[in-house]
């Protein structure tokens, strides 16, 4: 099944795309998407989205077709084919 990710912000930087799309065997989760997706990537976008644990960020927001998804529930909130995650980095600001 085919799933997309959208990266925002500082995070599209460290990704070198804005938009990227993952084949994935049906029923994975959203962490699993994002473990596939990263296991090709830069270091620092591995450490901005996972703790050493290997566990989501819990300062990473993010959503999986306009609903938000706790970074605790990333391990079993499960995708379906056409899903959109979209990724947003900590915001700050006063």
């Amino acid at each position: 099944m085919k799933v997309a990710i959208q990266f925002e912000a500082q995070l599209r930087q460290v990704a070198g795309t804005g938009n990227a799309e993952i084949d994935l065997p049906e029923s994975s989760n959203l962490l699993a998407a994002l473990e596939q997706f990263t296991s090709s990537a830069s270091n620092e976008l591995r450490d901005r989205l996972f703790t050493q644990e290997g566990t989501l960020q819990a300062s990473v927001i993010v959503f999986v077709n306009d609903q938000p998804v706790p970074s605790q529930s990333a391990n079993v909130h499960v995708l379906n084919a056409g899903d959109m995650i979209l990724l947003l980095p900590p915001i700050s600001g006063g």
